[in-house]
């Protein structure tokens, strides 16, 4: 093993895209000029050396605004900005559905849960879809995310020169301006239009959903509608409701999804059960299970085939969600892998090593997410680190 060299020779950070609720470093760039491009109907904000980044975006914007809005009969009330960055190894788009604002990390992203999309429409189209669809479905404007009622209890007075006794007891009920599950919030944002279809339903993505489905480890109802708290967890919030909101608008038409949101956005409704049941005629619940025996049918006929004709070989991984990028030394007798094992995130995942003629495993180095690439001798592995903070 000691005579094996590892060679960092590079180092990506990557976020999952279109997360509407997100937050940045905020480290300071004194040394950036930035630029806007005005457009009818946004403001795109970059600095200096990508301008013609930033062009692209403001058409990708324009020509998305009118099918996003034409759907949700909706348009912000001002313009959207977008702002630029390209600074930081990272992809991302964050909207700000109170603010009229979308912020991009603009490098392509690459994702092990992922194949390959035009990251530009894609991130433009789902975080402007985010902005028009949670604005559809607010349940008072812009100007109030949310207020609480609350009732004070005191003590009774105990002298003659005061009017009120110490307070012992507050009750505050709070109400949100808009109440949207995760699983459809990612799912619309995911979905946009059946026209733009920029953010495709890729072999990757049906690939965790079926092996949830057939492995009896579906999201529930209840866990859809947040996110899972890990890699993994989060991923599979966004696959389900990406399905979800396919399956809705193919039974039912894409325009259902407008009415969901209006429904949601009444001041009344708490749920989105009510919200699909007053669209559709059906209790999200009830459709849920609906969506979810098509899913086991579908899936289950899918493998009959391979199943009757199963061939099984000796697990080398036998834990850790992510085992990714196996790797064959020259002379066949060793194979490096990349692995979470026990660790809930993606960026916790190390490089191991495996020989295949004693059955001994090590690790060889943390924070690797990248493919591995052997020398000809065997004697070195090249591999991406990720360090701490980077």
């Amino acid at each position: 093993m000691a005579s094996i060299r590892i060679c960092a020779i590079g180092v990506i950070s990557l976020l999952l895209s279109g997360r509407t609720f997100g937050q940045e470093e905020n480290f300071p760039h004194p040394e950036l000029e930035w630029y806007t491009i005005e457009t009818e109907h946004f403001y795109v904000h970059y600095h200096h050396g990508i301008d013609r980044t930033a062009r692209v975006v403001a058409k990708i914007a324009e020509e998305i605004y009118e099918p996003i809005t034409s759907l949700y009969n909706h348009r912000p009330d001002q313009k959207v900005s977008l702002i630029l960055k390209d600074y930081d190894d990272i992809s991302n788009g964050v909207a700000y559905f109170y603010e009229n604002k979308i912020e991009i990390w603009v490098p392509a992203l690459d994702s092990e849960f992922r194949g390959t999309t035009n990251w530009l429409r894609n991130v433009v189209t789902h975080e402007f879809t985010h902005i028009v669809q949670i604005q559809t479905a607010m349940k008072f404007g812009r100007r109030i995310p949310a207020f609480y009622l609350q009732w004070l209890g005191f003590e009774a007075e105990r002298r003659s020169d005061i009017l009120y006794g110490f307070p012992n007891i507050i009750v505050s009920y709070p109400l949100s301006g808009f109440v949207v599950p995760a699983w459809f919030a990612e799912g619309v944002a995911q979905f946009s239009r059946a026209e733009l279809d920029y953010d495709s339903w890729d072999s990757h993505r049906d690939m965790i959903l079926r092996m949830s489905v057939l492995d009896s480890k579906m999201l529930t109802w209840n866990q859809m509608g947040v996110f899972g708290k890990t890699s993994l967890g989060n991923e599979s919030t966004y696959n389900a409701g990406f399905s979800f909101v396919h399956y809705i608008a193919a039974r039912y038409g894409e325009e259902k999804l407008r009415e969901i949101s209006r429904n949601v956005g009444q001041t009344s409704r708490l749920t989105v059960d009510g919200a699909i049941n007053q669209a559709v005629g059906e209790n999200g619940g009830d459709l849920y299970e609906e969506w979810k025996a098509w899913l086991s049918a579908r899936y289950e006929e899918g493998v009959a085939s391979i199943r009757s004709q199963r061939v099984e070989g000796e697990t080398i991984a036998k834990s850790g969600f992510g085992n990714l990028f196996p790797s064959f030394s020259p002379d066949g007798k060793k194979l490096a892998y990349v692995s979470t094992k026990e660790a809930d995130y993606l960026s916790l995942s190390s490089l191991y090593l495996y020989d295949l003629e004693t059955g001994k495993e090590e690790e060889i180095v943390s924070g690797v997410r990248s493919t591995i690439s052997w020398s000809p001798d065997g004697k070195t592995m090249f591999v991406g680190v990720q360090h701490p903070g980077e």
